[in-house]
């Protein structure tokens, strides 16, 4: 029987402890690398933003006055039509139509009527209304009234969606109704503008 040396199997149980660390370690290391080696990445670069542009216009060339009507009498009525169209790069929701009173003491006798064709748009050229009526679309008419020569302005809205290249065709037509002390007056500068804009 040999004699026992506590500390060589101190030793020994400590090189066995070093070599199993060491053999963890050296795993350990070694799934690291393997997880480094399987991994990737992906970018998505350049990314930018622009602005649209919400531009509308109509046909009424140099935005001359679609009604000069001389010699009104009571009763009087008439209608000229004009083509508004999106010409900007996104849509809009909402296409208001309003007018000025104007000035003179004829303004609270003269009332505007907007009918729009819920439809395609057809030749107003010249303010012709001519395609308008014969058209075969719905119409869709909204009362703009008549408004005292106080400088307001009075609004109604016309339109839904509209995608850029849409155009749409508008029917402005107007009735007098006079009294006896109206005679002589006038009323001028109205105007009638539309207003379009991308949500509510």
């Amino acid at each position: 029987m040999h004699p026992t040396h506590p500390a060589a199997d101190r030793r020994t149980v400590a090189q066995k402890l070093g070599l199993g660390l060491l053999a963890v370690a050296v795993l350990a290391m070694f799934a690291v690398a393997v997880w480094q080696g399987l991994s990737d990445t992906t970018a998505t670069e350049d990314n930018s933003f622009a602005s649209g542009s919400l531009s509308i216009t109509d046909d009424n060339p140099n935005s001359d006055a679609v009604f000069t009507v001389t010699n009104v009498e009571d009763g009087s009525a008439g209608a000229k039509c004009i083509t508004v169209s999106n010409d900007g790069t996104i849509d809009y929701e909402a296409l208001t139509v309003a007018r000025t009173a104007g000035t003179g003491g004829l303004g609270d006798d003269v009332t505007f009527g907007v009918t729009r064709i819920d439809g395609a748009a057809v030749d107003t050229t010249g303010g012709s209304c001519a395609a308008f009526d014969a058209s075969a679309d719905d119409k869709v008419a909204v009362a703009i009234g008549g408004v005292a020569d106080t400088g307001a302005s009075t609004a109604a809205e016309l339109g839904t969606l509209a995608q850029p290249g849409d155009a749409v065709s508008y029917k402005i037509a107007y009735s007098v109704a006079m009294e006896n002390d109206d005679q002589g007056q006038n009323v001028e500068d109205i105007t009638f503008s539309w207003a379009a804009s991308q949500g509510s």
